[in-house]
């Protein structure tokens, strides 16, 4: 992980998690919709609503220090909104940086990386789980390699491998996390 340590002294993020509450009032217009989430700003803030009551909001200081804030009625959507939010605030970073985050598996064979890219659901998490024990494979991240002129550099995010897969493939795998992943992102 020494690789990612920022060069800035003064990088921070703060999450801070509370029981759900009402969402800040929306003067402006949404900057981004899916249909996952909606965005807007609300005082100085950017705020990400996720229905059911769940939304994020993030404030950047003068210092750089980015501040989260995670409002869910439950442990489980406070931890998922929590993880993407992170996940969120240091793709930006990396995207200043000039790295490229690919939806994708990346892996190494014989100091070949090779890039596989597959649609959510289509298997990468599954063939990396299978790929893991074989010392000839490097696996530099099952959800998101990152590239930089032409080089694919590790990015470590959790394997998210839905109990189906696993069962097919005769994984022994113990989930640590209830998944709810694809509710948030």
């Amino acid at each position: 992980f020494k690789f990612f340590k920022s060069i800035e002294k003064n990088s921070v993020i703060k999450v801070i998690l509370e029981s759900s509450s009402a969402l800040p009032e929306r003067k402006n217009p949404y900057l981004l919709k899916t249909r996952r989430y909606k965005m807007y700003l609300s005082e100085r803030r950017r705020v990400c609503e996720f229905g059911d009551g769940a939304y994020t909001t993030l404030k950047i200081l003068k210092d750089g220090t980015r501040i989260f804030k995670v409002y869910a009625s439950t442990d489980e959507e406070k931890y998922e909104l929590a993880y993407n939010a992170i996940l969120s605030s240091v793709g930006e970073d990396l995207d200043s940086r000039k790295f490229h985050r690919i939806h994708g598996l990346g892996i190494s064979y014989k100091n070949n990386p090779t890039l596989v890219i597959l649609p959510s659901g289509g298997g990468k998490s599954a063939l990396a789980s299978l790929l893991q024990d074989n010392d000839k494979i490097k696996i530099y991240s099952d959800e998101l390699p990152l590239l930089r002129n032409k080089t694919m550099y590790p990015f470590p995010v959790r394997i998210a491998l839905h109990d189906g897969p696993a069962k097919a493939l005769k994984l022994n795998i113990q989930p640590n996390r209830k998944l709810i992943r694809k509710k948030f992102g």
